[in-house]
Order: C-alpha cells, then sequence, then structure tokens
C-alpha cells in the first residue's frame, strides 16, 4: 500500500474540510468602461448563512488578486476566527486591475485615474450587485492595499463606518529622486523591493511632488467630526520598509479626530494548509487575527 499517498489524501480532505466550513459562496467577474480602456476583475464574496448587509472592502496588498479573501493567508485566519466566534460576516467586495496598481486621481501620468474609475464607476457598480445593501461599509487594506484604502476613504470621509490597515504602504521612497541605498539603510528595508516600488511608482507619477500630495500623512482629513473608528497594525519586521511611517501615521490620524487602536505586533499568527496555527516573528502584513477580529465585530 502507497502509505505516503493514502498520507496525503487525508490531509487534502481534512484540511479541504476544515476550509470549506468557512469558505464562502463567491461571484466574480470583469467590468469594462468605455471611458477607460483598463477593465477591473472583481469577485464578490457571501456566506449565504449570514444576515448581515453590510460590506467590507478588501483592498488588496502587492501580488494579491480579487480572489485574495479566500486564497491570503491571513485572510482565512482571519475568517476562521469570526466563524468559530459565530459573527455574522457582511458580503466582501475585492477589485483588482493586476499585481501593482495605485488607486490616485488622475494627474499627467499614463496609469494614473483609478482612483476616478473606482469611485465612480466600479464601486456603484458592484455595491448594487448586493441584494439589500445596508449602506454601511468597512474598508480594509494590507500594504499596497492599505495606501489605496485610504485614497477613497480620506477624500470621502463619511464612505466607511471602519477603516483597518495592515502594514499599509504611508509613505516611501520617492519615485524619480529617491536614494535606494539611503532608503533601505534607514528603514531597514529590501533593497529588492524598494527598487520594484520606485520603478512601479514612476507610472502613477510623474513628478515626486505629485507622489508626495498623495502620500498618507498629507491626505488625512483635518478636524474630522465622524470620529470613524480605525485599526491600524505594523510589523516588527517590514522588508518594505513602511515601519517607521506606522507611528507618524497613527499620531496624525489622532490629531485629526480618528479613533484609533494602535497595534505594534511583534510576533503573529500564521496558518499552515493543514489549519494548524503558529506564532512566528511579525512580519510585514502579517496579522492579529484575535484583535482584529474583535475590532470588526465591536
Amino acid at each position: 500500500m502507497n502509505y505516503r499517498g493514502l498520507f496525503v489524501a487525508i490531509l487534502f480532505i481534512c484540511s479541504g474540510a476544515l476550509f470549506a466550513q468557512e469558505s464562502p459562496s463567491e461571484r466574480c467577474g470583469r467590468l469594462n468602461y468605455s471611458s477607460d480602456s483598463r477593465p477591473v476583475q472583481y469577485c464578490i464574496f457571501q456566506d449565504r448563512r449570514s444576515t448581515n448587509k453590510d460590506v467590507i472592502w478588501l483592498f488588496q496588498a502587492f501580488i494579491g488578486g480579487e480572489r485574495e479573501w479566500t486564497l491570503k493567508k491571513r485572510w482565512k485566519l482571519l475568517r476562521l476566527t469570526l466563524n468559530k466566534a459565530n459573527y455574522q460576516m457582511p458580503t466582501v467586495i475585492t477589485v483588482s486591475w493586476g499585481q501593482f496598481f495605485l488607486m490616485v486621481p488622475e494627474n499627467s501620468a499614463s496609469k494614473s485615474g483609478l482612483y476616478d474609475l473606482f469611485v465612480n464607476d466600479a464601486m456603484p457598480a458592484l455595491e448594487s450587485m448586493v441584494p439589500g445593501f445596508s449602506g454601511k461599509r468597512i474598508g480594509i487594506g494590507a500594504s499596497m492595499g492599505g495606501f489605496n484604502l485610504a485614497q477613497v476613504a480620506f477624500r470621502n470621509p463619511s464612505l466607511f463606518q471602519k477603516l483597518v490597515f495592515v502594514s499599509p504602504l504611508v509613505e516611501s521612497i520617492a519615485p524619480w529622486r529617491g536614494n535606494i541605498t539611503k532608503y533601505t539603510n534607514e528603514n531597514k528595508a529590501s533593497y529588492l523591493k524598494t527598487s520594484l516600488l520606485q520603478s512601479e511608482l514612476k507610472y502613477y507619477y510623474k513628478t515626486d511632488e505629485d507622489f508626495f500630495e498623495d502620500v498618507l500623512l498629507n491626505i488625512i482629513p483635518q478636524n474630522n467630526n465622524v470620529a470613524v473608528p480605525v485599526y491600524l497594525s505594523t510589523t516588527a519586521e517590514d522588508d518594505y520598509g513602511f515601519r517607521p511611517s506606522h507611528k507618524k501615521f497613527n499620531d496624525k490620524l489622532l490629531d485629526a479626530g480618528f479613533n484609533v487602536e494602535f497595534h505594534d505586533l511583534k510576533t503573529a499568527s500564521e496558518m499552515s494548509i493543514s489549519g494548524k496555527v503558529n506564532k512566528y516573528p511579525a512580519e510585514h502584513a502579517m496579522i492579529d487575527e484575535v484583535s482584529l477580529s474583535q475590532f470588526l465585530m465591536n
């Protein structure tokens, strides 16, 4: 008997059963616009047993995609934790224009303008596909997704009722005059990842000045009367070099009147394919599933 093959089969069945219990149904597709040649890929995830009519907008991290909610280990872990607490899951909507994209207002750069396309076209079109949508939204963004969430939320302060930023891109190396060696040394960042980020930013900004106008520290709405609850987490190890800016982001949010719950993670959880959860030194965009679940449920 092939015991190795039998073991693998049992492991696959058991892990599949584990995730099947908490995997939502998904409806995915593509939206095309006559005014823009860039179609958007989307997925809408729904738990048919849930009576929650709110919506979570999940903004993907770099090298993510429209199926990030069910494919990324961090979100599988969060879903499992919420399911164990019998939380009625909102509908989750994701959008994607590829592995890297920034939702910035239109400027002179070739790939800018996704902010306008999302807010004016994609967002209302996709929310119209959610039966009985309550009008209440939670925004979640990790890394690049945190940057994109902020572009939408801070320019429309009453749009979201809760905001979650996981290791967000707050400020980074400037696209044109930024010195990669200096940035990586000062922020303990990976040279390769910093170089890739800088090259991608050039498609969205023709000048460093345009970029600085959109960094999160500069677009936080002041005198915020909405007092939107914000969950912000940073990790002890962040090879993108974003960690130093997270404390500044927290302070500026507090000064602007946001109700911030700040988590500086030294360790974080990760789920194996078998469903076992272990703690590891916290790296970029890893989460603390317990505190994040409590924030969402409260």
